[in-house]
């Protein structure tokens, strides 16, 4: 399933003061990784281009082997690049604990082979498909609603990458997708602000992640925006 027509798009938003998201897609459109950092001052920022780094080169590393024949193989290759961004980023926290600590990052990598896509998940951000029929969340976010002390609603993450010295992965297997599909990822700061149904309405008419990221500008831009767009064939 080869994913075509990509682009990727990530923005501060309008109200935060850095950009804390980072993205990243394989120079041959095989994989592509989001992250979306967390932390005070700019330990998010911080958190999420380590664990992306990490990941992307371990990625690298492990391909030089060869391309992945099955699921089952692909699954490990994305879980080891996310325990080698967890590592790195929990060991990075500990060096200067008054800047980093209790910092981590979302991690989301999807793996585009001939015949299937694996996902690999930790945190909120999510990965869509969207063909003729419908729009559908393949990841399921780990993160609880709770109210603050003034009654406003707050997302906590109930895992993350770099906050323990292990993580826990969630794993998806897609196959047999119709050719009519477009994949979405993308942090909470573009699903926050458009909503599923938009979302697809949108990519069926031809929105890239750049209009993805404007959209959600215009609907307040509260946090931090990332978008990657393509189509499967």
């Amino acid at each position: 399933m080869q994913l075509t027509n990509i682009s990727s798009c990530t923005h501060k938003g309008l109200v935060r003061a850095e950009n804390q998201d980072a993205c990243f897609v394989a120079d041959d459109n095989s994989y592509v990784i989001i992250a979306d950092g967390m932390g005070g001052h700019k330990a998010g920022e911080v958190a999420s281009n380590a664990a992306l780094t990490a990941s992307k080169n371990k990625i690298s590393q492990l391909l030089q082997t060869g391309a992945p024949q099955t699921p089952a193989a692909a699954i490990d290759i994305v879980t080891q690049a996310i325990n080698c961004a967890n590592e790195v980023t929990f060991e990075l926290a500990k060096t200067d604990d008054e800047s980093f600590g209790g910092m981590g990052t979302t991690l989301l990598i999807a793996y585009f082979a001939d015949e299937f896509i694996v996902i690999a998940n930790v945190g909120d951000s999510r990965a869509y498909t969207i063909n003729s029929t419908e729009i559908k969340q393949v990841t399921i976010d780990n993160s609880l609603e709770t109210l603050t002390d003034t009654g406003k609603k707050r997302i906590m993450l109930t895992r993350a990458v770099g906050s323990d010295y292990s993580v826990e992965i969630d794993t998806y297997t897609l196959t047999n997708l119709p050719n009519d599909t477009y994949i979405l990822l993308c942090s909470d700061g573009l699903y926050n602000e458009v909503c599923d149904f938009e979302l697809e309405q949108l990519i069926k008419n031809g929105a890239d992640a750049s209009r993805l990221t404007q959209v959600a500008n215009e609907r307040g831009g509260h946090d931090n925006i990332t978008a990657i767009v393509g189509e499967i064939k």
